[in-house]
């Protein structure tokens, strides 16, 4: 299965859609992705991982060079969406609790843009 990634720009946030599996084997492509997220300038970024079926730990350590440049410029890097398998695979290396995680996209779109609420 190959890695899908898809990206969607909005006013102060971008969303990276996932779909396969994170694993070395494409993490060069993985981390070229990223880096042009956040190159763009986008502050805030949400990785959507509910298409996700598998990560390694080199796909997490991409993922954690790209939240510290996102925090270290100011901005809020959060993960949404994570199966069962994929949370424990970041809880077993130690960095969930480093992270923002939302159970949903749309918690996490709402953390970021708090007026596409409705009352």
């Amino acid at each position: 299965m190959d890695l899908n990634i898809s990206i969607s720009n909005q006013t102060n946030y971008v969303v990276i859609t996932m779909n396969g599996k994170i694993d070395f084997s494409y993490s060069n492509y993985f981390l070229k992705k990223l880096n042009d997220v956040l190159l763009s300038g986008k502050k805030n970024v949400i990785m959507d991982f509910s298409e996700i079926t598998f990560i390694s730990s080199t796909g997490i350590g991409v993922i954690l060079e790209a939240k510290n440049y996102t925090e270290e410029n100011g901005g809020r890097f959060i993960i949404s969406s994570l199966s069962n398998t994929i949370r424990q695979v970041f809880e077993l290396i130690g960095v969930l609790s480093s992270m923002e995680v939302c159970d949903n996209l749309d918690d996490a779109i709402l953390r970021v843009h708090p007026e596409r609420s409705v009352l």
